[in-house]
């Protein structure tokens, strides 16, 4: 894994960082069908369309670090391995690359509730992650 990221430009890393943090969140998945993972990259910024990220995955299935499989007519990706070994892989990524993961969220913020109505405000934030860790 450390040659492969060392060696692919950012975006690819954080293609790959969001199928992981994925896989890390919903260890009994098959995997993540294409269009939602399409659009967490784009949301993110990681890949621009299908086919950049086509070209990402394509990188990522060459060095065995991604499957994929059709079921029910959807394509799913997951990176192989349990739980312990995807945890490996986020601290190996940790200590390549630290400080270099965003991860943007979208917050709800309640404003004021009257009996009728609830009126609510989102505002989005990109945060900068020095590691990451994810327990259930």
């Amino acid at each position: 894994v450390e040659h492969v990221m060392s060696a692919l430009p950012s975006n690819a890393r954080k293609a790959f960082w969001i199928l992981l943090q994925y896989m890390s969140e919903n260890p009994n998945s098959k995997g993540l069908v294409f269009e939602q993972y399409l659009s967490m990259c784009t949301e993110q910024f990681a890949a621009r369309n299908e086919l950049r990220l086509r070209a990402f995955l394509r990188e990522f299935r060459d060095h065995n670090l991604v499957n994929a499989i059709t079921v029910g007519g959807n394509e799913l990706w997951k990176i192989p391995g349990d739980v312990q070994t995807i945890q490996e892989v986020i601290a190996t990524m940790n200590q390549l690359f630290p400080g270099r993961f965003y991860v943007h969220v979208v917050f709800v913020l309640r404003i004021c509730e009257a009996p009728d109505e609830v009126v609510v405000r989102l505002t989005q934030k990109t945060l900068k992650l020095k590691s990451l860790s994810i327990s259930r």
